[in-house]
């Protein structure tokens, strides 16, 4: 059975002027989410703007880990009677292929993020790792680990204790940048063996 998931760096993602246009290998299958949790099958140039995610899907059913990308709105130009001058603007607004949603300065301020991933062996004795995921350029990431719920550094590395043997480890990560809301990420929880 094929368990191997896909790459998404294999698929060509180009964004300009409101629309998304994916390309990917032969073989494979693209969706798109506005949102990162709500995916629709990508069949052709999608007419969308923000931030939005995608990822590729193999005739298995193996899926990617998620990528994204920021899609520029399209200018729009205003024309007023008796103005010397055209002006052009920028409307924010998400379209899909069920609804038009007009989307506010705020929301589209959101930074982007995929989830943080542990790396490493859980046993006492040996040393985690945290894949920050990616991020909107420019963010500031720091870094936080709890066991069973408390804050116990917030180093880039971990050191497993003896005493944290079958308790449970959390990475968050916490981007920020001007802007754009500040946002924290969690890792999956990682129980270490006794």
């Amino acid at each position: 059975i094929d368990t191997t998931a896909p790459d998404a760096a294999d698929v060509t993602a180009v964004a300009a002027d409101g629309t998304l246009t994916l390309t990917a290998p032969d073989g494979v299958t693209l969706e798109y989410s506005p949102n990162g949790s709500v995916w629709a099958p990508y069949t052709g140039p999608v007419a969308i703007t923000g931030v939005v995610y995608y990822r590729a899907i193999d005739a298995a059913g193996n899926a990617s880990a998620p990528k994204f990308v920021e899609v520029p709105a399209q200018p729009v130009v205003v024309s007023v009677p008796g103005a010397t001058k055209v002006v052009e603007v920028q409307v924010p607004q998400i379209v899909n292929t069920e609804k038009v949603v007009t989307v506010n300065a705020a929301a589209l301020s959101k930074l982007a993020s995929t989830r943080p991933v542990i790396k490493g062996k859980a046993k006492a004795g040996k040393t985690l790792k945290v894949k920050k995921g990616a991020w909107t350029a420019g963010a500031k990431l720091t870094v936080k680990w709890y066991v069973n719920g408390k804050k116990v550094t917030t180093a880039s590395k971990f050191k497993v204790k003896h005493a944290y043997k079958g308790k449970r480890i959390v990475a968050k990560v916490t981007g920020s940048k001007s802007g754009y809301k500040t946002v924290t990420r969690a890792s999956k929880t990682v129980k270490i063996k006794k």
